[in-house]
């Protein structure tokens, strides 16, 4: 589980990573930093093809990756390209383990694409703590066209408070099952990229850790 040091400790480095300097802001946001973590977890990337996944210049991918080895959270490798370091795998890890994102659609979603899934494991309380209707508020101020904000029970059931969708219903507990979604997890079903849910994502740490009225 991740604990409210482990997501403050999170939070305040991509606050350091993403802070302007010499009043110059730099070309990527928390989103970036957090989507270039869950890359570099799974296996070294070099600058140009991290450029095109995060879909910024290659300057902005320059000085985020320089700011994350400032830190000591991953090395570089001239020929295999850059990866978490020790520090790195350790202070992420919790996060690593705790958060998924991922695509499905199957089954369909009528009407939703192919949605994007945000599950956040032991996170269900902030439904609780903060309304559906906040969460709901924050998602669709990350950028979602739409969002459908509830807990997967340990019964493996979704319960989305305030809302009718017994049609979707099924479906969604079908995904969230073959994808190996734990019981008791948040979820946040996107209509809309990735970049969304890893912006959401990084308000949900600074939820953790009372850093948003």
């Amino acid at each position: 589980m991740l604990t409210r040091g482990e997501a403050c400790r999170i939070s305040g480095i991509l606050d350091k990573v993403c802070e302007a300097r010499r009043k110059v802001i730099p070309g990527y946001g928390k989103e970036h930093v957090l989507k270039t973590i869950y890359i570099l977890s799974k296996e070294p990337t070099g600058r140009l093809k991290l450029s095109k996944l995060l879909d910024i210049g290659e300057a902005s991918t320059r000085t985020l990756l320089k700011r994350l080895r400032e830190e000591d959270l991953i090395v570089v490798d001239p020929v295999a390209g850059a990866e978490l370091s020790d520090k790195g795998k350790g202070v992420f890890a919790p996060l690593l383990v705790s958060a998924r994102i991922f695509r499905s659609q199957v089954p369909r979603l009528e009407g939703w694409g192919v949605p994007v899934f945000l599950c956040v494991k032991n996170m269900g309380h902030l439904l609780d703590l903060y309304g559906v209707l906040r969460l709901r508020d924050m998602a669709i101020s990350s950028g979602a066209e739409a969002a459908i904000i509830g807990v997967y029970t340990e019964d493996h059931v979704f319960r989305a408070p305030g809302m009718d969708i017994r049609e979707l219903k099924r479906s969604i507990e079908l995904i969230l099952d073959r994808n190996n979604v734990m019981g008791g997890s948040l979820i946040v079903v996107l209509k809309d990229g990735e970049d969304t849910a890893y912006r959401l994502l990084a308000q949900f740490l600074e939820l953790m850790c009372g850093r948003k009225d």
